[in-house]
């Protein structure tokens, strides 16, 4: 990627979009836009959404502080890079069903949980062994399904109904705005 005004511009306006949505919709559990958009933004803009990710979760840090949690979205979020990467590797977006846009972000909502509880099971590893690590870990996922199955069910809506317009918007501006 060159670094331009333009791809710094970029990066800051689609990140700060993150964190905005993400703050504006925290009073409701579970439900987020995040999701959503970075599969748009990896399916338009490719690697950049690499440096989108990396500073909303910075933001994210910033923000809320740096507690276990911030280990967590330290991976999550560029697995979901990686899931939209190899969706779109053979098509192009629009060519793909929604129902599997839905069905990734739904799945990665379903699974937002059981993917935190990895950092459970390393902390329970480091006091309690093998036994102590799948305790925790098996615990936390638990504890939260309740909510995992609101982010998949949230998730899987979204994606259905906005995927495409989102990403027909996002396309049409990028090639309005100039070679990036």
């Amino acid at each position: 990627m060159r670094i331009s005004i333009k791809n710094i511009t970029l990066i800051g306006m689609l990140s700060s979009i993150l964190f905005a949505l993400q703050y504006i919709l925290q009073g409701i559990p579970n439900v987020e836009l995040v999701s959503l958009l970075i599969l748009v933004y990896t399916c338009v803009l490719k690697r950049k959404t690499l440096y989108i990710i990396a500073v909303f979760v910075l933001l994210e840090g910033f923000f809320y502080g740096f507690g276990i949690w911030f280990i967590g979205y330290l991976y999550i979020w560029f697995l979901l890079y990686l899931i939209a990467r190899l969706l779109c590797k053979n098509h192009a977006p629009l060519e793909i069903h929604p129902l599997t846009w839905a069905l990734a972000s739904g799945a990665f909502g379903l699974g937002f949980g059981a993917s935190f509880a990895l950092i459970s099971f390393f902390l329970g590893l480091a006091s309690g062994g093998i036994s102590g690590g799948l305790t925790s870990a098996f615990g936390y996922w638990v504890s939260g399904i309740t909510f995992d199955l609101i982010h998949g069910i949230s998730n899987f809506i979204v994606a259905l109904f906005l995927f495409r317009p989102s990403y027909k918007v996002l396309n049409m501006l990028t090639k309005n705005y100039g070679q990036l």
